[in-house]
């Protein structure tokens, strides 16, 4: 064998022992979409939803400071909307957050700013920075789409099947979600977020989960911990309802600017 086929023959048996200890494998890649999807369908159908709940932000300190929110979303053909409220305390109040998702495109995200009058569209990489000055940045504040990541399954663990998902858009801020999936109803209990230099950078955990209409499971609340910086965003929900009648008209950035 000459020695350039000689080259070829060890980056080929290299290229296939590096996919094989990472479990890059089709069988893997498959596995682990179908677990993201039997979740992200157990989700879909829930038509419309609404809630409150308090925003927790603690240093590393562990002094704490508290906001309320309120939270309301709905299904369309194109993509969930979404929109945050804030109600106290006054710094922050009537900041609101509206979300417009797409299945796979980047999803359109505005920020209305009570002190400034106007509101502000959240574009490109913007959609990585602190929602707020939390722990949670944009991006995380909304249903995360099948379509826009491909799938590694990892391992079983006792409770859970743990799946790497990796961003398909060049403007999320993480290279890599590594995920919980929960075996016995198809929840996600852990998130763990990695920065474009591969490094651990939060974990969110969701706990509380309740089942409404013998269907949809929410979490009571979702603890997002920063690795880097030793800070935690707590979200604690309560109120949650389904079906309560939102319409589209309620998700414009014009509806936003008045949301008082």
């Amino acid at each position: 064998m000459k020695t350039g086929m000689l080259a070829a023959a060890f980056i080929i048996i290299c290229l296939n022992s590096f996919s094989s200890a990472w479990g890059q494998s089709p069988q893997d890649q498959d596995k682990g979409y179908q677990i993201a999807k039997a979740a992200s369908d157990q989700g879909n159908g829930y038509q419309d939803y609404a809630a409150s709940g308090n925003m927790i932000l603690t240093n590393k300190a562990g002094a704490t400071a508290v906001r309320d929110f309120d939270f309301k979303t709905m299904e369309t053909a194109a993509g969930d909307l979404a929109l945050v409220v804030f109600n106290w305390p006054g710094d922050i109040r009537d900041t609101a957050l509206l979300t417009h998702q797409h299945q796979t495109s980047p999803d359109d995200q505005w920020i209305f700013l009570p002190a400034e009058r106007r509101v502000k569209r959240i574009a490109g990489s913007g959609r990585s920075g602190s929602f707020v000055g939390s722990e949670f940045a944009y991006q995380d504040m909304v249903e995360q789409t099948l379509d826009k990541f491909t799938y590694k399954w990892l391992s079983v663990e006792a409770c859970c099947n743990v799946v790497d998902r990796i961003p398909k858009s060049a403007d999320s801020g993480y290279s890599r979600e590594k995920v919980w999936f929960d075996k016995s109803n198809n929840t996600i209990s852990k998130v763990e977020y990695y920065n474009l230099g591969g490094t651990l950078l939060k974990t969110m955990a969701a706990t509380g989960y309740q089942k409404f209409k013998e269907r949809f499971w929410r979490p009571s609340t979702m603890t997002m911990l920063n690795h880097l910086t030793g800070k935690q965003t707590t979200l604690a929900w309560r109120n949650q309802r389904f079906s309560v009648g939102l319409k589209a008209n309620e998700f414009t950035t014009e509806a936003i600017s008045r949301v008082r």
